[in-house]
């Protein structure tokens, strides 16, 4: 609802969202083999013949007690950001016991 009244009215967020690929609405995205789900997306659904994905905003979220397990989110991030899926923008958010910290940002080469 908070995209409504914005630039980025028409796109979509979704939780754990994994469809897309190549183009084919209901293929899952998938990244050496391995199905790619993110912990949340901003995005146009669907893959355009002419522009491709249109894709803004993919967000993994751990405890800071999962620290163990950022790598593998990491590198999804920044092949979601560096590949043909066209996400703008990777983030990597941490949660610590009364803290929230973005651990690392990946960002493709658009213009904002």
């Amino acid at each position: 609802m908070e995209l409504v009244d914005t630039e980025f009215a028409e796109y979509k967020v979704d939780v754990e969202y994994n469809r897309g690929m190549y183009g084919k609405v209901f293929a899952t995205k998938v990244i050496n083999g391995h199905n790619a789900i993110v912990d949340l997306i901003v995005h146009k659904r669907g893959y355009d013949d002419e522009y491709g994905f249109d894709n803004l905003i993919c967000i993994e979220m751990k405890k800071s007690s999962k620290e163990r397990f950022l790598r593998k989110d990491k590198e999804r991030l920044e092949y979601m950001t560096h590949s043909n899926f066209n996400y703008r923008i990777g983030l990597m958010i941490v949660a610590e016991k009364g803290k929230l910290a973005i651990n690392q940002c990946f960002c493709n080469n658009y213009d904002f």
